[in-house]
């Protein structure tokens, strides 16, 4: 419940001109997208070849992800990533498909990016731990049902469905 409060306050908090903030990287002199990111960011110059690649190569499990279409009125999304890290580029587009087979409305979807040190310039990152990226957080209502960490251990649509209906409804 208190991750929830948090959540809402951040998200009720955030402002336009925050939106897609581009911070340079020391290690490599790119620009990563750090705090409350929109997901057109995706589609910009620095990120739409690795974005697009991963999402339109990817094949859905749509057997597994059909069973989760049931569920959607019960659930949110947080997306927790780096730019500069090699499983966000991967597991994030393949994440956002799945995601869109489903129906997921976009409103349901929030998305922030962190540079190497996991922090966004947003101090809910900092309550909830995030150690490594990418990480997808599952709300069903107002409860964190749980986490896909970095990459999944079975399959994202697999790991998806285990967190989604273990929570009763």
């Amino acid at each position: 419940m208190k991750y929830l409060l948090l959540l809402f306050l951040f998200f009720s908090s955030i402002h336009a001109q925050d939106l897609n903030r581009l911070e340079k990287d020391s290690k490599s002199e790119k620009f990563n997208l750090v705090g409350e990111v929109s997901r057109d960011a995706f589609l910009l110059d620095n990120y739409k070849s690795w974005f697009e690649e991963e999402y339109n190569n990817y094949r859905v499990d749509v057997a597994t992800a059909d069973n989760l279409k049931e569920q959607l009125s019960r659930v949110q999304f947080l997306i927790v990533f780096g730019t500069w890290c090699s499983d966000s580029r991967r597991e994030v587009p393949r994440f956002l498909k799945i995601l869109d087979y489903i129906g997921v409305e976009q409103e349901d979807i929030r998305f922030i990016g962190v540079n190497r040190e996991k922090k966004s310039g947003l101090q809910v990152i900092d309550k909830l731990e995030v150690e490594f990226v990418p990480t997808f957080f599952i709300y069903l209502g107002e409860i964190e049902a749980g986490r896909i960490i970095e990459a999944p251990e079975t399959t994202l649509e697999e790991d998806m469905a285990e967190i989604i209906f273990s929570v009763p409804e």
